[in-house]
């Protein structure tokens, strides 16, 4: 981007672009936990999800301070508790379709040979 600077003289002054951030380390991405939690919150379980993406905010925050380290473990933390939460949800998901499967088993059986037990 190039700045023109114009002055009572008629010549514009052309101002040089400004140099560019130089970074010693690489900037510590945070969208895949934000997206994962986000997801495990939405699909899988709030209580996970929320706490996945708490973590994401405060590692964004120590990010931002400079706290590398303490950015770099609350993502790890954030990333366990997305996937805890994913696996408890398929898990409650199973279990909710061997129970639901079962009870239409067992309502079928007791429609079948009756309630009460006569034939």
């Amino acid at each position: 981007m190039t700045t023109v600077v114009m002055t009572q003289v008629t010549q514009p002054v052309v101002a040089p672009p400004p140099a560019p951030v130089q970074r010693d380390e690489p900037l510590i991405s945070m969208t895949v936990a934000t997206t994962a939690s986000c997801f495990v919150f939405w699909m899988c379980g709030f209580l996970f999800g929320g706490i996945a993406f708490i973590a994401t905010l405060i590692a964004k925050s120590a990010a931002s301070d400079g706290d590398r380290e303490g950015a770099v473990k609350m993502r790890r933390v954030s990333y366990g508790c997305s996937i805890a939460g994913a696996v408890v949800g398929i898990i409650t998901i199973i279990a909710l379709v061997i129970v639901a499967v079962k009870s239409k088993h067992m309502s079928e059986a007791v429609s079948y040979h009756g309630v009460t037990g006569s034939h």
